[in-house]
């Protein structure tokens, strides 16, 4: 296996944990305070579309369908 598609895999997974992270925040609606700050549900909504878009993205990237994991090394000819 390539290094590069090892890192597109571990991000992927990397980035789909932190987006279970926040749906189970937000499932089990709980607060964070960080000092005297309290952040509502909205960060954790845009947190879930974005770790898991990049999630799904580098899974792709990463898979034997990508036509770029599928090219030779050497020069096209």
């Amino acid at each position: 296996m390539k290094s590069r598609t090892l890192g597109l895999r571990v991000s992927s997974l990397l980035f789909g944990l932190f987006c279970l992270a926040h749906i189970a925040r937000l499932s089990t609606r709980a607060e964070v305070i960080i000092g005297s700050h309290r952040f509502g549900s909205i960060p954790s909504y845009i947190a879930v579309i974005v770790s898991g878009v990049l999630s799904i993205w580098l899974a792709k990237l990463a898979g034997p369908w990508c036509s770029e994991n599928n090219e030779s090394p050497g020069p096209k000819v």
